[in-house]
C-alpha cells in the first residue's frame, strides 16, 4: 500500500510512488480512486472533499490535481 499524502510533500513524488503501487497490483481505476481517497490526509484530504459528486470522482480527474 501507498504512504498517506498529507499534501506538505510534492505531490508528484506521491503520485508516481502511487502509480507503481497501482500498477503493480494491477488496480482498475475505481480501485486507484478509492485508494488514493483513503490514503489523503489533513490539507489533501479537505481539497479532494470539497469537491462536488466525490463518490463519482474518476481517477483520470485526480489526476490533474
Amino acid at each position: 500500500m501507498p504512504d498517506t499524502y498529507n499534501g506538505s510533500a510534492p505531490f508528484h513524488e506521491f503520485f508516481t510512488q502511487f502509480n507503481l503501487i497501482a500498477s503493480a497490483n494491477l488496480w482498475e481505476e475505481e480501485t486507484k480512486t478509492a485508494v488514493l481517497l483513503t490514503y489523503s490526509l489533513g490539507k489533501a484530504h479537505t481539497i479532494l472533499e470539497s469537491m462536488q459528486n466525490l463518490e463519482n470522482l474518476q481517477f483520470e480527474e485526480l489526476k490533474k490535481f
